[in-house]
This record gives C-alpha cells, sequence and structure tokens, in this order.
C-alpha cells in the first residue's frame, strides 16, 4: 500500500476507479473493521466456511 502514494494515479502509471480517488491509498488505515463485498442490492450474498486470524505485526 506505501506505493500508492498519488491518488489521481497507480503505481503502474494507470488511473484508479473514480471511486477510489478520495485519498491516495497509502494514506487509508490498515486496521479496523472487515467488510464483505457483496452485490450492492441486486440479490443476496452468501459467504461460507470464513476464517478470520489475526495476523503477526
Amino acid at each position: 500500500m506505501s506505493k500508492f502514494t498519488d491518488k489521481d494515479k497507480n503505481p503502474d502509471g494507470s488511473q484508479p476507479f473514480a471511486w477510489l480517488r478520495k485519498r491516495a491509498r497509502a494514506e487509508v488505515p490498515t486496521i479496523g473493521n472487515i467488510g464483505f463485498q457483496g452485490l450492492h442490492g441486486k440479490g443476496n450474498t452468501f459467504y461460507r466456511n470464513i476464517k478470520i486470524k489475526p495476523l503477526k505485526k
């Protein structure tokens, strides 16, 4: 994430999606809640066999 310092350009020179251009991803906190992506209102999304464990620092 530390290479993503420009909110308007990825490290490889490509442009990020418009909804990702609010701030550079290097500035986004790397701790916090976990979110799961779904179909955004177009139907139900199901998950199974999810295991979460803490990472070593």
